[in-house]
């Protein structure tokens, strides 16, 4: 594995704090909303004693980012939605 064209040990728990396996197929619910998704995503990645206010604070500098303040509350939807 490379990062940033550097070779790097994916069992260094640094490297693997750095990476994320991401699925060819998508993997969210149809029915979430891109707020709901990105927080739960913050939920199971990030460790336990990670408030919800934390969450929330994450979560919308992540819509930012991402530019998607928009439709933060839109459902995702998919083939059948």
């Amino acid at each position: 594995i490379r990062i940033n064209n550097y070779q790097v040990d994916p069992t260094n728990m640094r490297v693997r704090k750095q990476v994320a396996f991401v699925a060819q197929d998508d993997s969210l619910q149809t029915t979430a909303t891109p707020r709901e998704a990105i927080k739960f995503s913050a939920k199971m990645r990030l460790p336990s004693i990670t408030t919800d206010d934390q969450i929330e604070i994450l979560t919308d500098k992540m819509l930012e980012e991402l530019g998607l303040q928009h439709c933060a509350d839109t459902i995702i939807g998919g083939q059948l939605i």
